[in-house]
């Protein structure tokens, strides 16, 4: 770390926001790596993603269909959310890997187990993703398996990475002719296994090689596809995986306006607990997925998180407020504070087995069976000690990653109108396609009743 300072000069030296400072208007949106498409659900998978506790994300990224006739779908297939690159590149250029967190001028925030619970229904407890290989001769199986599924597809295609993600396309619901046509109970299980090869190697997981899908997921869609009682799936931390991810991978006209109102912002103009039991009811009087809340006693922990060989740090400690929590002025370091090069692990540029990676990684999947053990701990919110931390933070790193016109506490005097518009707009229509989801969730093991009913 810089003297007095927050952020480290090795890596300032290369972050966006010293290139930003620099030449201001140099950098670009980044470009966002999305599925692109989302694809259909057979209700005949349902028990099964319930099972491996996929079930509510499942239905969070499912496809649309442009109408409904007569309790049929028909149309053409529609994503369900849009991704913003502007908004997120703004968001990229504030991440601080010093301190794994998010650096505003209102104060620190970070993506919490928190977010993953509410936002994503994804389940924490259980097995953490580490290190897995392909199975060997995957493909030669992957080949047999698929042979005679789909009479119209292609023959299998695949790289050393893993099958061509052109290839795995041809096992979508609609190629079938679903819902028109049944299906039988192999093209349901395999099509299964295909979907859940798109799910982890294009959603929830999107560091790939763009047009295979890595064949080391194979191992986790086989066994939820061919399950036949929930014995028969490991119950993995997914949660916990994506988190990992996200940390370490962190449209044009609007990026600069984005950028000036991000800087412009005061805390008290921030959601700090968008979770609380008064917002939840706001935003979904039926009640909630019992999802969002099973895992809460991992919320805090200190444990490391961890997806495939990436071991990432959490610092809730920087970011109590988010949880109605007492900020500490000088918040600690983490107790066992991760090494440079443990945080560089990646497969890229190695031939490592899995075996050999866990090797490396395995003191942090131990930890993680004492996560709820050993958690962060703190009193009630309080505004006072947040000022004096504010105060201090302020000093110790860069506040903006560009100067702008109007460097004051003020919002832009310019028009920013179109690009504000554009970002509500996107709010109300995320809002209201979160809202349809939840009121498809009918399934009654799966929902939070509201107390006194």
């Amino acid at each position: 770390m810089m003297a007095g300072s927050l952020l480290n000069a090795d890596i300032d030296r290369k972050h966006r926001s010293t290139l930003f400072d620099a030449e201001p208007g140099s950098l670009k949106h980044l470009i966002t790596r999305t599925p692109m498409s989302n694809w259909m659900i057979h209700p005949y998978w349902l028990q099964r993603l319930k099972w491996a506790g996929l079930l509510p994300f499942v239905h969070l990224v499912e496809a649309t269909h442009t109408q409904e006739i007569e309790g049929r779908h028909h149309g053409f297939q529609t994503t369900r959310m849009g991704y913003d690159g502007s908004l997120l590149t703004c968001l990229v250029d504030r991440w601080r890997p010093e301190t794994h967190t998010f650096h505003f001028r209102w104060g620190e925030m970070a993506p919490i187990l928190q977010d993953v619970s509410y936002l994503l229904g994804l389940p924490l407890a259980g097995v953490l993703i580490g290190p897995v290989d392909a199975p060997e001769n995957w493909a030669q199986e992957m080949a047999q398996r698929f042979y005679g599924i789909h009479e119209g597809a292609p023959e299998f295609t695949y790289e050393n990475h893993g099958s061509k993600f052109d290839w795995l396309q041809n096992y979508q619901l609609q190629r079938f002719g679903y819902p028109d046509v049944l299906m039988t109970a192999p093209q349901i299980t395999r099509s299964l296994e295909a979907y859940l090869l798109w799910l982890l190697g294009k959603v929830m997981f999107t560091e790939n090689h763009v047009s295979t899908i890595s064949a080391c997921y194979i191992r986790y869609a086989r066994e939820i596809a061919e399950a036949t009682c929930q014995n028969d799936i490991t119950q993995w931390s997914w949660r916990s995986a994506v988190l990992a991810a996200t940390y370490r991978e962190q449209v044009t006209r609007c990026y600069p306006a984005f950028s000036e109102q991000f800087d412009t912002l005061k805390e008290e103009s921030v959601i700090w607990e968008p979770y609380t039991t008064a917002e939840a009811f706001a935003r979904y009087p039926g009640g909630l997925s019992i999802m969002c809340r099973r895992d809460e006693d991992y919320w805090l922990t200190k444990s490391k998180i961890i997806f495939d060989c990436q071991v990432e740090e959490m610092s809730q400690q920087r970011v109590m407020r988010q949880f109605g929590l007492r900020q500490m002025v000088d918040p600690p370091s983490p107790e066992a504070p991760l090494s440079l090069d443990v945080h560089m692990y990646s497969r890229k540029g190695t031939k490592r087995s899995a075996n050999q990676w866990l090797q490396r990684v395995n003191t942090y999947i131990n930890g993680w069976q004492n996560a709820i053990a050993d958690v962060w701990t703190a009193p009630a919110f309080d505004m006072e000690l947040f000022h004096a931390y504010l105060q201090r933070y302020m000093s110790m790193t860069r506040l903006r990653p560009v100067h702008h016109a109007h460097d004051d506490e003020t919002y832009p005097s310019q028009s920013t109108m179109e690009p504000r518009q554009s970002a509500t707009d996107m709010t109300w229509e995320l809002q209201n396609e979160v809202n349809q989801w939840e009121r498809s969730l009918s399934s009654a093991p799966l929902l939070l009743p509201r107390q006194g009913v």
